[in-house]
């Protein structure tokens, strides 16, 4: 009893149990109760070094996706939305500009389900972007196999999606001269690969609009949906959304 009560530096107090099921009493709560503080105390630093890593993981994350934007995503979201037949309602829906908010952003999520794209095989760019995806193939490989960006299911996907397109157009020894038939599987490809992107684009210039501003701002500028923009309408602010 008393090398419990010592060793947990419980003391001894004015009051103190006398008899041997008095002492033996103290001894069960003084273990369980150091036991359970000290548990207490470690589950707590345990939680916050994981929130800390979490932070530090989602952020190594982000850096990798705001990589591939600045090389190769917003060129290649750019070279597919050109050749739109749906580009006036690409260009309202994803007018991002700096008066966003994050209803603007859910908005443009909902209108990816609803939203028409399709591809023309007759304006798509296929040389530039075979030109741009093997110029960078030594980057996809490299984000494709770096392990932040396995937990990202949707941008692994994405990736895969990418590195298919990419196949597509490095297996051909020509892009000219092709058959209507090739030049819409080709199409198809890149539709494929399409939608993904723009989903990921929009999560990624609300990072920049939260985290870092004057990257936003020239995201603004750089939108791949930006082209003539000026004929379209201006996508109008949301009902906010109840949380």
């Amino acid at each position: 009893y008393l090398s419990v009560v010592t060793v947990a530096t419980v003391g001894y107090g004015d009051l103190h149990p006398i008899t041997g099921p008095g002492k033996l009493l103290a001894v069960v709560l003084i273990i369980t109760g150091v036991g359970t503080f000290l548990g207490v105390v470690a589950n707590g630093t345990e939680l916050l070094m994981e929130r800390r890593h979490e932070q530090a993981r989602r952020e190594r994350l982000n850096m990798l996706i705001s990589l591939f934007f600045s090389e190769i995503g917003e060129r290649l979201l750019t070279l597919i939305a050109r050749a739109d037949d749906n580009t006036g309602g690409c260009k309202s829906a994803f007018g991002i500009d700096q008066s966003w908010t994050p209803n603007h952003y859910s908005a443009a999520h909902k209108s990816l389900k609803t939203l028409k794209f399709k591809t023309s095989h007759e304006t798509i760019e296929l040389q530039e972007m075979r030109t741009l995806l093997e110029e960078k193939g030594g980057l996809l490989i490299s984000l494709f196999s770096n392990p932040n960006l396995l937990e990202h299911e949707e941008f692994t996907e994405l990736l895969r999606s990418i590195f298919h397109l990419r196949d597509e157009l490095m297996n051909r020894n020509t892009l000219t001269g092709l058959s209507r038939t090739d030049l819409e599987h080709l199409a198809g490809d890149a539709m494929r690969v399409y939608k993904p992107l723009t989903a990921q684009w929009l999560d990624h210039v609300r990072y920049l609009q939260r985290s870092y501003p004057y990257l936003y701002s020239l995201a603004v500028r750089m939108n791949p949906f930006a082209f003539g923009a000026e004929d379209c309408a201006s996508f109008k602010d949301p009902a906010p959304t109840a949380t």
